[in-house]
């Protein structure tokens, strides 16, 4: 909705001062409707005021595919992803559609545009992660190979990484909800595997990571926090999670480098047993290329071991949407999970990891998943959200409290 008329009216703060000119820490939005978010409309209908934005900087658009993207989108940013010209272009449209398309993303950056005094348009999705991974590669073969490719964050709901090819050139996203999910299972295997964590705790950010990747977590986590974790183990978190992303960041650029997007997929044979069609075998060769480039970040050891933490939890995500949703008569694009650690393993051979231990822990977790979808089908496929168990100290009301 604009916000002219309401910008002239007087602060709700008690400085005097116009909306509009007021400098107070309330959000725009809190100054202009101090008595809440949801207004009563009659006959049991409400209003929710999710933001506002001053119409008269968007005028030039006149229909809803142009005015969606304001607020979080200057209008000339409107303008590429109207008519984009480059791959960056395309990149920008990605990202913006990831968040206009999804009301509860909407919701989120609304939070977050409200609550700015300066927003940044050129920065409204933080994909530093992706500057830092460049600036660490300190081979140049690779630089100069990925140097040049857009990269970004999107908030697609489908948590995945992609490597895309576009009339004007390559370029990577990597979802924020793939963030969250091994964000997630990290903390599960922190409690499942070293203990110290809560039990409650452990369980539920399982079933939480889970459901992430089976699209049914409301993607809220702002505005909605699972839990509290304490800050020693939220950084452990922070870095096993990014160790893991940099691995699919290098999976996906080598996909590029590989000029994997410039062939078309055929059945090919590996062996007596397994066959693989051709994006298969590109996947693999994508895993292997990936761990050349993170040595030149790290020491292979830990370059595998994002690589192996990654496929593990993957794995874990595979069973439960098998056995909700077999996959019967499709055609895999994507080998199993432990099939990729064990082509890792085979190129990387290291002391410390034992597939078959791999294969046995992964198995016992899934036994305990098993169980849970069997008993409590309704907790993996419902939508809403699951908390940390006792690490969720405060209960919000959607619509109300945020």
């Amino acid at each position: 909705m604009g916000r002219n008329a309401d910008r002239n009216k007087m602060c709700q703060c008690g400085s005097g001062k116009k909306v509009k000119n007021c400098k107070c820490k309330l959000s725009m939005l809190d100054r202009m409707f101090p008595e809440g978010r949801l207004i009563d409309l009659g006959n049991g209908a409400f209003f929710h005021v999710m933001g506002t934005y001053d119409a008269n900087l968007y005028s030039e658009f006149q229909n809803y595919e142009e005015k969606k993207y304001a607020p979080f989108y200057s209008p000339e940013q409107i303008r590429r992803i109207m008519k984009p010209s480059t791959a960056k272009d395309i990149l920008l449209k990605k990202q913006a559609d990831s968040i206009v398309d999804n009301i509860r993303m909407v919701r989120v950056f609304y939070n977050r545009y409200n609550r700015s005094n300066n927003w940044d348009y050129e920065h409204i999705i933080d994909d530093s992660m992706f500057a830092t991974f460049k600036t660490l590669i300190s081979a140049e073969s690779f630089f100069d190979k990925i140097k040049n490719i857009p990269c970004g964050m999107t908030y697609d709901s489908d948590p995945n990484g992609q490597c895309i090819k576009t009339q004007y050139g390559n370029i990577i996203t990597i979802s924020a909800m793939l963030k969250e999910f091994l964000y997630y299972m990290n903390l599960f295997y922190m409690g499942f595997m070293q203990g110290g964590i809560p039990n409650d705790v452990t369980r539920h950010s399982l079933v939480l990571a889970i459901r992430i990747m089976l699209q049914n977590e409301a993607l809220d986590f702002e505005l909605d926090p699972r839990g509290e974790v304490p800050s020693k183990i939220d950084n452990e978190l922070t870095a096993y999670t990014m160790g893991e992303i940099f691995f699919v960041i290098a999976h996906e650029f080598s996909h590029s480098i590989l000029g994997h997007l410039d062939s078309k997929n055929v059945i090919a044979a590996e062996d007596n047993y397994v066959y693989y069609n051709k994006s298969q075998l590109q996947e693999f060769e994508a895993d292997i290329n990936a761990i050349y480039i993170l040595k030149s970040i790290m020491d292979e050891g830990n370059a595998v071991g994002h690589a192996i933490n990654f496929f593990m939890a993957i794995d874990l995500y595979e069973q439960v949407k098998e056995q909700i949703s077999p996959s019967i008569g499709h055609i895999r694009t994507h080998p199993d999970s432990m099939d990729r650690i064990r082509h890792l393993l085979e190129e990387f051979p290291t002391s410390e990891f034992n597939l078959e231990n791999l294969i046995s822990m992964n198995n016992s977790i899934k036994n305990i998943l098993m169980n849970l979808v069997s008993t409590q089908y309704d907790l993996f496929e419902m939508y809403g959200s699951v908390y940390l168990g006792e690490w969720h100290k405060i209960n919000k009301i959607d619509r109300v409290d945020y």
